[in-house]
């Protein structure tokens, strides 16, 4: 039974696949709540609202750049069931990150094998920086509100960006998107 379903109904990576996501780059990353469930605040006259989960997730997404010297923050939202942002990922030799857990030595250290780790999560990569900042909201955001059975989607997305006109694209849409939700397709979509 174990490996009946292994290799079908798996969704496909929509990443590049020569590309190593620990290198230096603008990301645009979006991070959905489970079910796209407003639990994150709300909008109210074109403005966001953080409630006490919202507030969480902010505090976090700024400690990304503090806790880790290869990572810079550029525009970011967060809406009611979703954050935006733009993430730039500089130099990475020599950077462990051990307020998270994540350290390539631990298995020269003796530690146990954390159980949610994936090999293919490279030190410092996109994932890896995502994963830590989803399990440290989630543990947060349980001790205010335990009767949550799950915060995130188990993905996100995330898009290199390439050029100075895609950015300012980005950014623009980041900036507008609280004010442009009542018009959002995917908000339209979800009333219905």
């Amino acid at each position: 039974m174990k490996n009946k379903f292994l290799g079908k109904y798996r969704i496909g990576s929509k990443r590049l696949s020569d590309w190593d996501y620990s290198q230096t780059g603008y990301y645009f990353i979006t991070i959905c709540a489970f079910q796209r469930e407003e639990i994150f605040g709300e909008i109210k006259n074109g403005k966001m609202i953080l409630n006490g989960i919202g507030k969480i997730i902010e505090e976090e997404w700024l400690k990304t750049a503090k806790i880790r010297s290869n990572v810079r923050l550029d525009k970011f939202v967060i809406m009611p069931n979703h954050l935006h942002g733009i993430l730039i990922i500089g130099n990475t030799e020599n950077v462990e990150t051990p307020r998270r857990g994540v350290s390539t030595a631990a298995s020269e250290l003796n530690i146990p094998a954390n159980p949610h780790h994936h090999p293919e999560w490279k030190s410092n990569s996109i994932s890896t920086i995502i994963n830590q900042f989803k399990g440290i909201c989630t543990k947060q955001i349980l001790t205010i509100n335990p009767g949550l059975k799950r915060i995130w989607q188990p993905r996100f997305h995330d898009r290199i960006i390439r050029d100075e006109e895609e950015l300012n694209r980005i950014q623009d849409y980041i900036l507008t998107n609280a004010e442009n939700w009542e018009s959002d397709e995917e908000n339209l979509r979800k009333q219905f």
